[in-house]
């Protein structure tokens, strides 16, 4: 971490620098709290029936270039589904290149929730917990949740969700910031060698 006595706060960064000038410098969240420190990527959604449309803070050229100059990135993905709806949900997400994506939260290439790979879902033979066919059984104040994070670059950022039946079933989604840390190497020297700004992962003072 390039600046340990740093706040949180609002910065100016440059990840492409003379390698991409149409990515010119532009602002983000910096969390310095942790030890490498991370990058976070807001965003918001409106929903049509079970559709929900994603957009950011910033536009998807700069999420990209965050993410393609990270090592590492994640976003999380959660539904708690609260059981007024009784049959599969069919959730699925969009990649960055309009992909309908079937794993939620799960490796690229797999289906469903993190509970069906470890064959540990509220029924067993299903993939998802909210994937049920009957009400979901409460326990206290807490409801079946299938929440992780997608973590597989090349796919993010998340553009799109959909669940099936989410407007009838009472069910709530909750779609997390992108967060990156971690920077990649081969970005050297200034972008403009007669000023103070650097290129990388250097904060742009």
């Amino acid at each position: 971490m390039q600046y340990p006595d740093s706040p949180n706060g609002i910065f100016m960064i440059d990840p492409t620098g003379p390698v991409d000038d149409a990515v010119l410098p532009f602002e983000v969240f910096c969390d310095m709290s942790s030890d490498m420190g991370k990058t976070i990527l807001n965003q918001t959604h409106h929903q049509e029936g079970g559709m929900f449309h994603v957009s950011y803070d910033n536009n998807l050229t700069q999420v990209v270039a965050v993410i393609d100059r990270s090592v590492h990135c994640r976003q999380l993905l959660k539904l708690k589904c609260n059981g007024n709806y009784t049959g599969s949900r069919q959730m699925s997400w969009k990649s960055r290149s309009n992909e309908v994506m079937y794993n939620w939260a799960n490796p690229t290439g797999s289906r469903g929730c993190p509970c069906g790979l470890q064959e540990g879902c509220y029924q067993i033979d299903k993939l998802c917990n909210c994937d049920i066919g009957e009400d979901v059984i409460t326990s206290g104040d807490d409801t079946l949740t299938d929440v992780g994070y997608i973590t597989d670059k090349a796919t993010l950022p998340v553009v799109q969700m959909n669940i099936e039946s989410y407007h009838d079933s009472g069910d709530e989604v909750t779609l997390g910031p992108i967060e990156c840390n971690g920077a990649a190497s081969e970005l050297q020297g200034p972008r403009n060698s007669g000023s103070d700004t650097t290129v990388g992962w250097e904060l742009l003072q």
